[in-house]
């Protein structure tokens, strides 16, 4: 995507902008297993659902962008396929990896 797609409004959903409207590259699923970490948190988006999971990143290639894991997702009790994904941060806090450790 350029710089002149996200001046225009073509931004992805599944992407963070700096303030210059800059995309900010996301983590990848290789950074988390550097981190240690073995899983995604995946929460559904659909209003009545609200379903959350944690999913193993066994067999997702390394250079995979975390939220770009919800593309192959959907819900397993409303069936939607507006999933976001981002790390598990409550496996880094478990594992005394976070601030509160």
């Amino acid at each position: 995507m350029s710089d002149s797609d996200t001046a225009k409004g073509k931004r992805s959903p599944r992407r963070a902008y700096d303030g210059q409207g800059k995309e900010i590259q996301p983590i990848t699923i290789g950074w988390l297993r550097k981190q240690g970490m073995r899983s995604v948190a995946a929460y559904g988006e659909a209003t009545s659902c609200g379903h959350m999971a944690t999913l193993p990143i066994d067999g997702i290639p390394d250079e995979l962008p975390v939220p770009d894991v919800s593309l192959k997702l959907r819900c397993s009790l409303c069936g939607s396929r507006s999933i976001h994904t981002r790390p598990d941060w409550t496996e880094m806090r478990a594992a005394g990896m976070g601030r509160d450790a």
